[in-house]
């Protein structure tokens, strides 16, 4: 919540224009919400990562701290399914780049399917347990 407030303070302060397709939310059911999309823009932690794969979404990611540069690595570069950004680099026109590739290529699409279904295959929980 204390994210959100001073976002929108910033948008205000700075006069930001936010288009009439973006939504700014203090929360969002983020599990609804990839049922319903093509692509997704993730900071690559492991839960979102997870998520992602599960629900067979390509995925543009901005890793920030923690596991996630790494997840990141692996989820684009070595699987090929998204394209990775360094969040130091990064412009508003890459990410419009990164959206148009990875919408107009089905090579993403295809290859998260197959790694979705390759994952349904095992539980990993439970063959632990056995």
């Amino acid at each position: 919540k204390d994210v959100y407030k001073k976002f929108k303070e910033k948008i205000h302060r700075e006069n930001y224009k936010i288009p009439e397709n973006i939504i700014i939310v203090p929360f969002a059911p983020q599990i609804e919400i990839l049922k319903r999309t093509s692509l997704f823009i993730t900071h690559a932690g492991m839960n979102s990562t997870t998520e992602a794969i599960k629900f067979a979404i390509p995925t543009l990611s901005i890793p920030i701290s923690a596991d996630q540069p790494l997840v990141s690595r692996r989820l684009a570069d070595e699987l090929k399914l998204g394209i990775r950004y360094d969040k130091m680099n990064l412009k508003t026109e890459d990410i419009k780049k990164g959206i148009l590739e990875v919408l107009n290529d089905d090579s993403y699409l295809k290859r998260i399917i197959a790694f979705s279904e390759k994952c349904r295959k095992y539980n990993g929980v439970q063959t632990a347990s056995n």
